[in-house]
């Protein structure tokens, strides 16, 4: 059975997709500023495999030296459920490492769940929006819809398009009897302003679920203190875990490889991307 070949509207929603989730995958990644690290350790690497897998395997290879990878649990577990082994990948890379030799477990938050999950969702809600408001806005450029004979048919097409065009003054001939037209509307709504509002509700709430502040609305007058207040606590909840998580890996990278390795929010021109949220450092 031949595939079906896909229609020019299936590759503008994908690449819209693509275009979103590159979007907030890079503010994503972007979050968190890493300093000490090993030569040739590159704070994306980790970020990027905590973003994909929700953890990642600081290892010191005996031959490779200092590298952080994506990983998968490789072994039994002990009594609190924890995995005694780490499987390490990498571009020709693949060995397994105990919890207890030289490595250490980076998780992405306490569940070790990944951030590529919350971005594919939302992502794709927002896609989803974006192509009914291209819709909406189309269909105010077909209002109506015109019955007529076959021998009329031309010449209304023709008077539209001039329409169309800004013509001050239309002619026609007299034989055109405009008032036997059968013209229907097709009453579509514009609805399109609605659907930016609701897209901008829906990235702001995947904004809070990362961690990184926003409006939360586009209403910002309505909102109260305790409103501000409570947007502003989720915010700091949702990023002060995945801090920490970091935060406990560093302190034991330190502890066991002699390295002065630190980690806090990324700061930007007018403060951290978080709001009000105190950062913490690993090392001395």
């Amino acid at each position: 059975m031949s595939r079906k070949k896909p229609t020019i509207n299936d590759l503008l929603r994908e690449k819209l997709f693509l275009l979103t989730y590159e979007r907030f995958k890079h503010l994503a990644i972007d979050r968190f500023e890493w300093d000490g690290l090993p030569n040739g350790m590159k704070p994306q690497y980790i970020e990027s495999s905590l973003f994909e897998h929700g953890k990642a395997l600081f290892i010191k290879d005996p031959i490779l030296g200092f590298l952080c990878l994506p990983c998968n649990p490789d072994g039994g577990m002990n009594v609190y459920g924890e995995f005694l082994q780490y499987r390490a990948f990498g571009m020709g890379y693949d060995k397994s490492f105990d919890v207890d030799g030289d490595c250490v477990l980076i998780k992405n938050n306490p569940s070790m769940s990944s951030t590529h999950d919350v971005v594919m969702v939302y992502s794709n809600r927002i896609t989803e929006l974006e192509k009914t408001m291209m819709v909406n806005i189309t269909q105010q450029k077909t209002p109506y819809i015109v019955a007529c004979n076959e021998k009329d048919l031309l010449t209304l097409k023709n008077i539209f398009n001039k329409v169309s065009e800004g013509e001050p003054v239309i002619y026609a001939d007299k034989q055109l009897q405009l008032d036997t037209l059968d013209v229907h509307l097709t009453n579509a709504p514009y609805v399109a302003d609605k659907l930016m509002l609701h897209k901008h509700e829906v990235e702001n709430e995947m904004l809070t679920l990362l961690g990184i502040n926003n409006a939360n609305t586009d209403k910002k007058e309505r909102l109260i203190t305790d409103e501000v207040n409570a947007n502003n606590q989720f915010i700091m909840m949702n990023v002060s875990y995945m801090l920490q998580m970091r935060q406990q890996a560093v302190e034991e990278i330190n502890q066991k490889f002699g390295l002065n390795i630190t980690v806090k929010l990324k700061e930007v021109e007018h403060g951290t991307v978080h709001s009000n949220l105190k950062t913490v450092e690993g090392g001395e």
